[in-house]
């Protein structure tokens, strides 16, 4: 398993900006990368943003799915599903997996709705977790192709230096987070460590939808301030 540099406390979510005394900063949620899909909500229409960080080779990251489908479909628009990689050492096709995923991102249809801005990702992702006993180069280059994408411009993408650097700036959040293993989550900031009950993630989910609601603040705005925001 990799080992991961925690920088904060696992009640935080984020640093490691330093102030003038070089002490890090610490912020109550990350800034979502722009190369990050997304389903659910839009930024402009979810009260609560969740990142997800898994490993596609992980067996419980594929087993809490379930439980992000029943989600997204109980609280609709007020909630943002975001995916970032966080491929494990200890999975030999891991990292080649989110490259994978990445690859595909990048050919989105031009006429993919807000809602659903990355449907090639998410049938792509689904391919890899229904068929984790399946994931090298040959599989994920079928799975690419069965997913709709140009495959020789897959194939650049994978060895792109672009890819691995997006790559490993999801790795860096999560490294900010305080993973130490996968799937992790962030609601709105507050982390979520496995493949817990449903019953508790909608008790996080409330609780953050509730305070968001009541902050007076719209959506977008509410969750730039907690990303902005200073924790210590």
């Amino acid at each position: 398993m990799r080992t991961w540099w925690i920088c904060a406390a696992m009640a935080v979510t984020l640093c490691c900006s330093k102030d003038e005394a070089g002490n890090p900063i610490e912020f109550c949620a990350p800034v979502v990368p722009s190369h990050a899909p997304s389903r659910g909500g839009t930024a402009a229409e979810a009260w609560v943003t969740m990142i997800e960080f898994a490993d596609f080779q992980c067996p419980y990251c594929a087993k809490v799915q379930t439980t992000m489908t029943a989600l997204l479909n109980s609280y609709g628009s007020e909630l943002r599903l975001v995916f970032l990689n966080a491929p494990l050492e200890m999975h030999a096709h891991a990292n080649a997996a989110a490259r994978a995923g990445y690859c595909v991102h990048t050919q989105e249809p031009l006429d993919a709705t807000p809602n659903d801005p990355a449907p090639l990702f998410w049938a792509m992702h689904d391919l890899m977790f229904d068929n984790q006993d399946a994931l090298t180069d040959s599989d994920l280059r079928s799975y690419a192709s069965t997913v709709g994408v140009n495959v020789a411009a897959w194939d650049l993408c994978m060895e792109a230096d672009s890819t691995a650097a997006a790559i490993a700036d999801d790795i860096d959040i999560a490294v900010m987070a305080g993973l130490t293993g996968t799937p992790m989550f962030l609601v709105n900031g507050k982390p979520i460590h496995g493949a817990q009950a449903e019953s508790e993630f909608r008790a996080v989910i409330d609780e953050q939808l509730a305070a968001a609601k009541a902050s007076g603040m719209g959506q977008e705005a509410y969750y730039a301030k907690l990303a902005g925001e200073i924790c210590n």
